[in-house]
């Protein structure tokens, strides 16, 4: 029996995803080696990064100790686009890491995080998300643009203090700055792609959120207006039933004979 059924179905995009995923990791030992570069103790600065837990939390460590230093050596936007750049990777391996998937023969690969809909007070709604095979090509081209971003600073950095010094002379290393990538969108367009298992109100309410997440004015369901209806009645019953203990409370006891 298959352990993942949709992306047994969709293997090309389970391979490229995967390898982003379990790639990233090289991404944070790469920014531990630039800090190990600024501090001049490259021992210290693994112990340092490896003790903070959480991705975002152990490069913004890093960042903070080591910014100035390579802002020193006039590498401020390259040494910027390459923390930026490995920022972005860190929200596409969580997305990935931390979802459940869905598939269907005609519409594709779908994906979504439960943690956001288990926040709600009520009820269970699944938010989908769709990729193919063209999108996780697109995120695993800016993982590698990642890498060659930091490879750069990594050696200029080395290059340019030692030149600084005026101890030795420039040395060559074959790594350039790569031009400017993009950063691609983590999904596609939801209000393109709507997974066709969803009843028809859960369609619209579907295209309603991906309206309303780019900016346009959602459009409430049916479903959506009774339900609010219910929820405002249920205030109204409430609100009606403190109002009669309250002037319970305040009317005077009848005399006693």
């Amino acid at each position: 029996m298959p352990l993942n059924p949709a992306l047994d179905r969709y293997p090309a995009e389970a391979m490229t995803i995967g390898h982003c995923v379990l790639s990233y990791g090289e991404l944070e030992l790469m920014v531990a080696l630039l800090l190990g570069n600024a501090l001049r103790n490259r021992d210290a600065a693994l112990r340092m990064m490896f003790r903070v837990v959480g991705e975002s939390a152990r490069i913004g460590a890093a960042d903070a100790m080591m910014r100035d230093a390579y802002a020193g050596v006039g590498l401020a936007a390259e040494y910027a686009e390459a923390i930026g750049s490995v920022r972005f990777c860190i929200r596409v391996r969580n997305q990935f890491a931390h979802c459940h998937w869905g598939d269907h023969i005609t519409a594709g690969l779908f994906f979504t995080d439960l943690q956001d809909p288990a926040k709600a007070s009520e009820g269970f709604q699944h938010y989908w998300d769709h990729i193919d095979v063209a999108l996780a090509l697109r995120l695993r081209t800016y993982f590698e643009y990642a890498r060659e971003c930091l490879l750069y600073v990594e050696y200029e950095f080395v290059q340019r203090s030692i030149t600084a010094k005026g101890a030795e002379p420039r040395l060559s290393h074959p790594f350039s700055m790569p031009t400017k990538s993009e950063q691609p969108p983590l999904h596609n367009p939801p209000e393109l792609h709507i997974p066709p298992w969803l009843s028809e109100d859960e369609k619209r309410q579907h295209v309603a959120r991906a309206l309303a997440a780019k900016g346009g004015p959602p459009t409430p369901t049916p479903a959506q207006k009774a339900q609010d209806a219910a929820r405002q009645a249920k205030r109204d019953r409430k609100q009606a039933d403190r109002e009669r203990d309250v002037a319970k409370r305040s009317d005077p006891e009848p005399p006693k004979e």
